[in-house]
């Protein structure tokens, strides 16, 4: 199997298993979340998996099942928040392209 054809099988595998689903939200306002609570969830243990994808929102799978969103300040503001406050161990970033 060409390394090219493995790449994309193991891709697609670890957005599957990483619970990673684009879902536009844009119309419920409800799942729209500001910095501030991202911080606060991020630091409280509440969210399980981060999807931060090449545009558009990042995507938080929080442990309670609850599913939100929300619009970076910068660009990859999410991964320097997250190395910065040591969280690595206790959130699975996935990045998607």
């Amino acid at each position: 199997m060409k390394h090219s054809t493995c790449a994309c099988y193991l891709l697609f595998a670890l957005l599957v298993g990483a619970g990673c689903s684009r879902v536009d939200n844009r119309e419920n306002d409800a799942n729209v979340v500001d910095v501030e609570e991202v911080k606060s969830l991020l630091e409280s243990g509440q969210v399980e998996i981060v999807c931060q994808w090449h545009n558009g929102p990042v995507e938080l799978k929080l442990r309670d099942g609850r599913e939100l969103e929300f619009y970076q300040p910068r660009i990859d503001w999410i991964t320097s928040y997250i190395r910065d406050n040591d969280l690595n161990d206790k959130i699975d970033l996935v990045l998607v392209e």
